[in-house]
């Protein structure tokens, strides 16, 4: 099973977090979502894949907060391709659709997690800060599912 970052944030360190989403509106709400948790620090939000690898390879953040599903291609390919160029970086991977294919996708792509855009703020802190340690995702990723 892939692991999250090779290293985990110092003790008092904020986990540092990229959101890539094309959505730019929902992206700028969920920095503000995530904003509220002492444990978080949104360093960015990229709106296209090329911008959100660009970002990556300059801020490298703890962890990658990425959409499944780009106008153009799938947030998989992202995944894949952020995972090549950034090994100890998580990402965890965002759909608005609870499809047990895209989360499957996602795992094959090297996803540290999969999480459904609904999911409170408050639920995607708290699964970050976890990835962002080391512990498994997918088994908190899972749980974020609509009930």
């Amino acid at each position: 099973m892939l692991s999250g970052p090779t290293a985990a944030p110092a003790p008092g360190r904020r986990t540092s977090v990229l959101i890539v989403d094309h959505n730019a509106v929902y992206a700028a709400a969920l920095q503000a979502s995530l904003g509220d948790c002492a444990e978080i620090s949104v360093v960015t939000i990229a709106t296209s894949i090329d911008d959100g690898v660009r970002l990556a390879l300059l801020q490298s953040p703890d962890v990658i907060l990425v959409e499944s599903r780009f106008p153009d291609v799938p947030g998989q390919s992202i995944c894949s391709r952020l995972r090549r160029k950034l090994p100890g970086t998580a990402v965890i991977v965002m759909s608005a659709w609870d499809d047990p294919e895209i989360a499957s996708a996602a795992r094959a792509a090297g996803a540290a997690g999969w999480v459904l855009k609904g999911t409170r703020g408050a639920e995607i802190a708290d699964l970050l800060v976890r990835i962002a340690r080391g512990e498994p995702g997918w088994g908190a990723a899972e749980s974020t599912r609509a009930g």
